[in-house]
């Protein structure tokens, strides 16, 4: 049933991998925030594990900068068509033919997991212009060895 179709979907959701420490290390990559030795020296996953780190450890936290409502709704539409697209393929076993619309319970399923999504701040990301007005990360890059 389409009901326990939705379930295995869930099971089986993408994971959104936190990208923010990535980020900061290549805004500041960028931005001259490193020396020539230090650009040589260090690969990229080394300095996201060691701004990870520097977070972790000091207990900092960081703004976000999210899209406007328009640019959300905009996300949301496409991600609906998405899922009735999916479900007009599943439900008529690969055969192509296209049921318009999702089930009562699959659009009120949908909703839920939209509104998780977009509690979650899973489209935010860090605001890098802020994180680097800290003067304290402008030292912890100069002093990466």
């Amino acid at each position: 049933t389409s009901k326990d179709l939705t379930a295995t979907r869930r099971l089986k959701a993408n994971t959104s991998k936190d990208l923010n420490h990535d980020i900061i290390a290549v805004y500041a990559y960028q931005n001259g925030y490193f020396t020539t030795e230090q650009k040589r020296k260090f690969e990229r996953q080394d300095v996201v594990k060691a701004v990870e780190q520097h977070f972790l450890n000091n207990d900092i936290s960081y703004q976000l900068k999210c899209p406007e409502q328009s640019m959300l709704d905009e996300i949301y539409n496409v991600s609906l068509k998405g899922e009735e697209w999916y479900f007009s393929i599943v439900e008529n076993n690969n055969q192509g033919k296209n049921v318009n619309g999702l089930t009562e319970i699959q659009l009120e399923d949908f909703n839920v997991d939209w509104k998780k999504t977009v509690d979650a701040k899973t489209f935010c990301a860090v605001d890098v212009e802020e994180v680097f007005k800290n003067q304290q990360w402008k030292g912890f890059f100069r002093n990466l060895v």
